[in-house]
């Protein structure tokens, strides 16, 4: 995939990188939706992580040179973010080597 900051570069001399950024999704692994069951959730954490996944191999399919993980309310969210680019990152590493 060609790097994204290359036209500029072509154009201008001058390297530019490009970062992807995760996004918060609409559901929490903190929080309950429903106020009469606390433990209730509507996703389990391997599920978001899996949708995390999908988003950075999506984002360094692109081309982007790093990964931002933003505007991730719940702490929860967030860690499954980072463990999904952990995962992807830990994946890529051990393929580059066979």
């Amino acid at each position: 995939m060609p790097h994204l900051g290359r036209p500029h570069r072509q154009r201008t001399g001058q390297r530019r990188y490009v970062a992807g950024a995760l996004g918060p999704l609409t559901v929490s692994l903190s929080n309950s939706p429903d106020a009469d069951d606390a433990g209730f959730r509507v996703v389990t954490f391997d599920q978001v992580k899996a949708d995390y996944r999908r988003q950075v191999r999506a984002l360094i399919a692109g081309g982007v040179d790093l990964l931002l993980v933003e505007t991730i309310f719940d702490s929860l969210n967030a860690k499954a973010a980072l463990v999904a680019i952990e995962e992807i990152f830990a994946r890529t590493k051990s393929n580059s080597r066979s």
